[in-house]
Order: structure tokens, then C-alpha cells, then sequence
């Protein structure tokens, strides 16, 4: 398409964006990074403020910066994309409220929960001014929603907003889809919070054979189910599921993904914590330090995973001695 169009029209732009989209929803962030960058840099040169396309530009790279934990650079990207948005689209468009709902997602990362809870409860009531509460919009929303009142200790009312929303989910989503699975994930959690371990058990279970079923073992959103599962037996203090998890995890892994994909150091950093878990502190020293080489040669040396991951290793050194 720059032969055909030129780097200039729209068409091109709108492409260049769309494969940066499809990168960042695999999580490779190497390849969809500078997509993304050069997508919004085009637009900004060569497209009309009001354009519909230099708007979401500014959205899809403000989200990019958030998955890089770039968050400096993000927030003011979404509320860039976000007045304007309102202003051109309207505050009821499914991308303003899409871009809000991003920048809640962000104040979570940000420990801000109050301010995402304010913007998650004005989409919802913006979203259901006008569709109904079984819309896949609306269950999203609520799901987010119901993960917020997780991370902030409200574990019964997180449990009740996902066990009305699961229902509407099977039946308008089906059971394998990728937000069907979150919520009953996000669910499985709040059971294990509360005290429930056998019911998230269960539904953890039922999850992963859900997704093994539909999207094959060694699928990225299978092996995301199985992260979030390890993630809670290290919670629980589980050290033998977690290892027996880690373990799994890594396996399936490592055959699937490329050797220095951010996902693959996060499930290696997932290990060691299964590891010391378990009180093997110097086994524990070789999976942070694969970590330690992915993040360094994809975020550079003064990233705060990399200084966290280098500083796990330099404690352990330290333990071991």
C-alpha cells in the first residue's frame, strides 16, 4: 500500500496501525511498538485534526505506552484521544467509551482505583443509556468493574457482579470465548479470596479444559489461563501446585513462543517465585536470570521489571552465600 497510495493516505496509515494492533494483541510489543509510533506520527503529519483515524491513532498509541508500562507517555495520549473523541464522536460512541475504559484499566495498573472506578461507573451508565445489559459491551464493562472491586478487597460484591454476569456471558458469548474466560478466571480468584478453594479449583479447572478444547494447548490465551492459575496457588502458598503449574506453563511455553517474548520472561519470573516457593533458592536463580535477559534486551537496563528481576537475583546470590 505505500507503493499503491503513498505513506501519506489514509489507507496506509490505517493498515500500518492495523498490523500494530494485531502484534500488540499477540504481546509482541517489539514488533508492534514502532508500527504503532510510525502509524501515529503519519497521521498527526498528514491527516485533518477531526479525522476520524488521527483520533484512534492517538488511542491505539496511548494503549501501546500502557502495555510498556510507559505510563507517563499514555495518560495524557488518552485524554488527548478522549476529548477529542467526545468532541467528534460523541460521549455514547463505542470508542470514547473504549478510551475511557482503557484509561480506567491504566489507573488500576496505577493503584488510582478511585479514579478508575469514577470512569468505569460513568461508562456503564453512558453505555446502558442506550443498549441492553446482555450487550458484549456491557458484560466487558462489568467484568472490569468486578476485577476493580477485587483488587480493592470487595471480594463479595466482585463474586455477585461475576456470577450475574457469567450467565449472560455463556449465552451471548459463549463459553470459549476470550471474555467468558476472563470472568470465570477473575471469578475463580475472588472464590480462592474468600475462602473457597475448592469451588475456584473447579472453575479453574473447567477453564483451562474449555480453552485447551477450543484454541489447542499450546494457545497463547491457554497459556494465559494457566498463568493466571499459578497465580493463584502462589497466592495460596501452594508450593507444590505451583510448581507442578510452573512447570506446565513452561513447557507449553517454550515450544510456542519466541525465545525472547516478553510473555516468556514473565512465566520465567513466575517459576522462580514457584521455586522459592518452595525453599530451592539457587534452582530458583536460573529462571529469573532467563527473565533478566529478555527484559534487558527488550526494555533496556533501567526498566523497573528489569531492575526488579536483577534485584530478585542479587537477593538470592546473597541468601544462597
Amino acid at each position: 500500500k505505500r507503493k499503491v497510495f503513498g505513506e501519506s493516505h489514509q489507507t496506509t496509515i490505517i493498515s500500518i496501525s492495523n498490523l500494530g494492533s494485531i502484534y500488540r494483541e499477540q504481546r509482541r510489543y517489539a514488533e508492534a511498538l514502532p508500527l504503532h509510533e510510525e502509524a501515529h506520527r503519519l497521521a498527526i503529519r498528514h491527516l485533518p485534526p477531526d479525522n476520524d483515524w488521527r483520533i484512534v491513532s492517538t488511542r491505539h498509541l496511548a494503549s501501546m505506552y500502557r502495555d510498556l508500562e510507559r505510563y507517563a507517555e499514555a495518560e495524557p495520549l488518552f485524554n488527548e484521544s478522549i476529548d477529542a473523541m467526545r468532541e467528534h464522536f460523541g460521549q455514547h460512541h463505542n470508542e470514547t467509551l473504549r478510551a475511557m475504559n482503557s484509561l480506567s484499566l491504566m489507573y488500576q495498573e496505577l493503584d488510582r482505583y478511585e479514579d478508575a472506578e469514577r470512569m468505569l461507573r460513568e461508562i456503564l451508565a453512558t453505555f446502558l443509556d442506550r443498549a441492553d445489559p446482555g450487550h458484549p459491551n456491557a458484560l466487558a464493562y462489568r467484568h472490569n468493574l468486578g476485577v476493580l472491586l477485587l483488587r480493592t478487597d470487595r471480594e463479595a460484591e466482585a463474586v455477585e457482579l461475576f456470577e450475574e454476569n457469567l450467565p449472560l456471558m455463556y449465552d451471548t458469548l459463549g463459553r470459549g470465548h476470550r471474555g467468558t474466560i476472563f470472568t470465570s478466571m477473575s471469578l475463580a480468584e475472588a472464590y480462592d479470596d474468600l475462602g473457597r478453594p475448592q469451588d475456584a479449583d473447579r472453575m479453574l479447572e473447567d477453564v483451562l479444559a474449555d480453552s485447551e478444547r477450543l484454541n489447542g494447548e499450546d494457545h497463547i490465551e491457554t497459556l494465559r489461563i494457566i498463568e493466571r492459575t499459578l497465580d493463584v496457588y502462589l497466592d495460596r502458598k501452594d508450593a507444590r501446585r505451583a510448581l507442578a503449574t510452573s512447570e506446565q506453563l513452561l513447557t507449553r511455553a517454550t515450544g510456542a513462543l519466541p525465545e525472547n517474548d516478553l510473555n516468556l520472561a514473565g512465566f520465567f519470573v513466575m517459576r522462580g517465585e514457584a521455586l522459592e516457593l518452595d525453599e530451592q533458592t539457587e534452582v530458583a536463580i536460573r529462571p529469573y536470570e532467563q527473565a533478566l535477559a529478555i527484559y534487558e534486551s527488550f526494555h533496556g537496563p533501567d526498566h523497573p521489571r528489569t531492575i526488579a528481576t536483577r534485584e530478585n537475583i542479587e537477593r538470592l546470590r546473597r541468601t544462597g552465600s
